[in-house]
């Protein structure tokens, strides 16, 4: 084995991760990655490469979600922007799993208490959200208007809100950041409703829109 070999390796695979997130054409075919990390994992070298995947998907996760700080005031392209980050995110972890499905199968699989690439990649995505706040109240603010909107008779791109409900889903946090807020604001939309036709009504068709509610 060459003196240099693990370090020349990783620069490498390195070098693909990087254009991988970068969206940048690599020189180097997926097949020459995917023997590079089956080598490493064969000369016991898996725990090293982990660790550095992780250190250099989480550089590109983190620069991401900064780049969303202080983006568009509109709501709907604000939202749209955080969709595209996370889709990225999915579409990048899903190319590095295929590149390194060795060091998923050996290492990570034999190794307690170490997650699969996908889950680093979330892990990493839910960190660094937690740590830009402005990012993920202002997502979670447009979901709720953009609901509300809806409510109010309003056509808004469920697709998209749909999305991001699935991200806060797959992330492991829709219950601590988004269903309490949602909950709340549901309420006092419907008790807005009642007091509003009620002023408007008498009370047969108030107790009849009650049911409707």
């Amino acid at each position: 084995m060459p003196p240099n070999f693990e370090e020349d390796t990783w620069a490498v695979l390195k070098s693909a991760i990087s254009a991988i997130f970068l969206k940048q054409p690599d020189p180097c075919d997926s097949e020459k990655l995917y023997q590079a990390v089956n080598d490493l994992c064969l000369h016991k070298m898996g725990g090293n490469l982990y660790q550095r995947i992780e250190k250099e998907c989480e550089a590109h996760i983190s620069v991401a979600l900064q780049s969303l700080v202080g983006q568009s005031p509109d709501l709907v392209v604000f939202l749209s922007l955080v969709e595209k980050c996370w889709q990225d995110l999915c579409d990048q972890m899903l190319t590095i799993r295929g590149i390194a499905l060795f060091l998923d199968r050996t290492y990570v699989k034999q190794t307690p208490n170490v997650r699969s690439l996908w889950d680093m990649g979330l892990q990493l995505f839910r960190k660094h959200l937690s740590l830009s706040p402005e990012v993920e109240h202002k997502t979670v603010t447009g979901l709720l208007r953009l609901i509300e909107r809806e409510r109010s008779g309003e056509t808004i791109d469920r697709t998209l809100v749909n999305h991001l409900l699935k991200m806060f889903t797959a992330l492991g946090i829709y219950s601590e950041s988004f269903e309490k807020p949602f909950l709340e604001c549901t309420s006092e939309f419907y008790a807005a409703e009642g007091v509003k036709y009620m002023q408007q009504s008498d009370v047969p068709d108030y107790l009849k829109h009650v049911e409707v509610l």
